[in-house]
């Protein structure tokens, strides 16, 4: 099995196990999946980007920024 293919399994299953709300700080938060997809994979470049997404898909999801728009003149 493709370490691709793992990833993308590994995210899909730990976003399905989340439920409800998760209190503490942003860095507790990347702490518990790093050490999560360190674990699954043993490997620390595949956790710190596994890491990365999922974080990304988290706030893409529960947040709504306004984004700012610059005009250049």
């Amino acid at each position: 099995m493709c370490k691709e293919f793992e990833l993308k399994e590994a995210l899909k299953e730990a976003k399905s196990q989340m439920s409800g709300t998760v209190t503490g700080n942003i860095g507790e938060l990347v702490a518990l999946f790093y050490d999560h997809f360190f674990g699954l994979f043993d490997d620390p470049d595949l956790a710190s980007v596994a890491t990365a997404a999922i974080i990304n898909d988290l706030l893409s999801e529960r947040c709504e920024v306004a984004v700012p728009v610059l005009q250049v003149a």
